[in-house]
């Protein structure tokens, strides 16, 4: 009997040597798998071989809501799941109502926790070796799971590593280049660099929205024409974001160095293939383009401060050949014949922006000057100096064109030929301008030439004998009207102007008929003047205008 005992005893030894040789062997090889499957494949058909049981199911660890964990049946019934939860991750028998057999669950279990059950049934309990054979094989399982998980991990972040260095010599090279384009202030350049490195159609445009340039160049053909480019309302959108954004077809990044918006770089991506290297382009050319805008703007306002310098020294009076070396420096040959214009806003509207409307509009009326037009200010007075042969209504239009809502007075001197000339040209527009002021409609433009009388009176003596005859007929108006601060000189001079119209008179005036009326009645009693005398008509027409002239100066 004993030798029998001393038999069985080492039928069981080779058997339990064997299952362990087995279980080191399946170690190996989950621990070279790659994948998740693969382990839990090795796993489930190694379990036969470890005792007298059958896999039920592996149930692989899973969050759940909260901090719970859950699990999800890699293999097996899910209808156990919940009964798994309630192990919380503790070995244990489990009842399952569709088998007679025992049904016994053993976690997955190593230094990073719980990771899951390798379900058995058998017909009868697993005795402890088999218990102790299954545990084995779980905790390799798991381990094996576990050195898979780093190594995805491990080749993920060296992929993404790979990737980082790749993107950053990317990003350095597209640097490079830009900097190299926008170093020289070439916009279009820059525009086909973008292009290049992004592979998508890209334009600059100004801060209102104004195509700048493109890439590809004009001689390719180009689907710009059908696109609408992006608003001011959409750059302004782009630079609060700080980044690139989406406009339709459009990728949009303002140029906005400071507080000032200044234009704009836009990729045409209508299959909306742009990437994030594409949108780092595309915001790295907006930072350059603010740069190169900034650059061209502080230019711009010295160049424009120089020309308002030189426009008040010229009416002024300089000396000529200091105003043609002057002149020449900012881009300006003033050897050609010039008039000097001058304006003054009938609207509340600040000078700054009269000043830009006025530089917009004599620009584009003086097509050959390549430069900023001469415009300056002085003494509340917007100035500019054009080409010789313009005239005062034209360029009146040329601004409302510019502005159609800015109501202005504009005066034209006469041609000056040298600068020494340019002072009298000055007082000659400033006259013509007083005059349309005080015309029945002030806004509009007037040549000195065109004034007749008024250029008469330019050459008069003060205390000579115009005041005598403005005194004469106009005397106690003047008087009643500095004592009572009216307005019985000015209401004369409109109605005068009007042709005795009260209708026109009035709404020149922008006062009531009757008040109209009342005022004529207390200028005939207060001048002791018959208007209805032709005579007397014609010299208070005369006085009044005389007088328009004196009050100018």
């Amino acid at each position: 009997m004993a030798i029998k005992g001393n038999a069985a005893e080492s039928a069981t030894l080779r058997a339990d040597l064997s299952a362990l040789q087995t279980l080191m062997a399946v170690s190996n090889s989950m621990l070279a798998c790659d994948t998740r499957d693969d382990i839990l494949q090795l796993a489930q058909s190694s379990l036969p071989s470890l005792g007298a049981f059958r896999p039920h199911g592996i149930y692989v660890a899973a969050p759940g809501l909260g901090d719970t964990l859950t699990h999800t049946a890699w293999s097996g019934q899910g209808s156990l799941v919940a009964s798994l939860d309630a192990l919380i991750g503790a070995d244990g028998p489990m009842d399952d109502p569709s088998s007679s057999e025992r049904v016994w669950a053993t976690a997955m279990c190593n230094g990073d926790g719980h990771q899951g059950y390798l379900v058995i049934v058998a017909e009868a309990e697993p005795e402890a070796a088999d218990l102790f054979l299954l545990r084995m094989l779980a905790q390799q399982t798991a381990a094996a799971l576990d050195a898979a998980r780093q190594r995805a991990q491990l080749l993920s972040t060296t992929k993404a590593l790979e990737l980082s260095v790749g993107d950053l010599r990317q990003r350095t090279r597209a640097d490079q280049l830009m900097a190299e384009a926008a170093v020289h202030g070439d916009l279009p350049e820059l525009a086909r660099t973008a292009h290049e490195l992004t592979r998508l159609p890209v334009a600059i445009v100004d801060r209102f929205g104004y195509l700048l340039c493109r890439a590809p160049d004009a001689d390719t053909p180009s689907p710009w024409p059908h696109v609408r480019m992006p608003t001011q309302l959409s750059l302004d959108a782009a630079a609060d974001e700080g980044r690139s954004i989406r406009v339709g077809e459009l990728l949009v990044a303002a140029a906005k160095p400071g507080n000032d918006l200044l234009g704009g770089i836009v990729l045409l991506d209508p299959e909306r293939t742009a990437d994030e290297f594409a949108a780092y382009v595309l915001e790295r050319s907006a930072a350059l383009l603010a740069g190169e805008l900034g650059h061209r703007r502080a230019l711009a306002e010295t160049e424009k401060r120089l020309h308002r310098e030189l426009v008040v020294e010229l009416v002024e009076g300089l000396e000529d050949e200091q105003a043609y070396s002057r002149a020449a420096l900012i881009g300006h040959d003033l050897h050609q014949v010039h008039q000097v214009a001058a304006l003054r806003s009938l609207s509340n509207v600040e000078d700054s922006s009269v000043q830009s409307w006025v530089e917009i509009a004599v620009r584009r009326a003086d097509t050959q000057d390549a430069g900023n037009p001469m415009v300056g200010r002085r003494r509340g007075v917007q100035l500019a100096i054009v080409r010789g042969g313009a005239d005062a209504n034209s360029l009146h239009s040329g601004l409302k064109g510019v502005r159609p809502r800015l109501a202005c007075a504009l005066g034209l001197g006469g041609n000056a030929s040298i600068p020494a000339e340019f002072p009298r040209s000055y007082a000659e527009a400033l006259r013509a301008l007083r005059v349309r002021e005080q015309s029945s409609t002030p806004d509009g433009g007037t040549n000195f030439s065109d004034l007749g009388l008024y250029q008469i009176l330019q050459q008069r003596e003060p205390g000579g004998s115009v005041d005598s005859f403005v005194r004469r007929w106009l005397g106690a108006l003047i008087d009643y009207d500095c004592s009572r601060h009216a307005e019985m000189v000015n209401t004369l001079a409109h109605f005068l102007d009007c042709g005795g119209n009260y209708d026109h008179a009035a709404q020149s005036l922008l006062i009531h008929r009757s008040t109209l009326r009342y005022r004529l009645r207390r200028i005939r009693e207060i001048g002791g003047l018959d208007l209805t005398d032709t005579e007397t008509k014609l010299n208070v027409h005369v006085a009044t205008r005389a007088w328009r002239v004196l009050d100018s100066d």
